[in-house]
């Protein structure tokens, strides 16, 4: 916050997102699981995309989330005049 201090705002409000995060990284995962329900019954072909690791990525996207090395913070500030 020091830097946006040095070129004119104040009045920070800091939010604590992580929970709309998680909620996106789990919607990820619901809408892989539904891809993978299309592709066990033959109605979706993916080619030579791996599925198993978007899966990986995004159960350990949640992970790191649950866990607080990622985060999503909202900072609003207003411009001093």
């Amino acid at each position: 916050m020091a830097t946006l201090r040095k070129v004119g705002f104040a009045g920070f409000t800091v939010e604590d997102r992580r929970d709309a995060l998680l909620e996106m990284a789990d919607d990820v995962r619901r809408k892989l699981l539904g891809v993978e329900l299309a592709v066990g019954l033959g109605k979706l072909d993916l080619g030579k995309l791996d599925l198993s690791k978007g899966k990986r990525l995004a159960r350990r996207a949640v992970e790191l989330i649950e866990d607080g090395s990622v985060g999503y913070t909202l900072i609003i500030a207003r411009k001093k005049e």
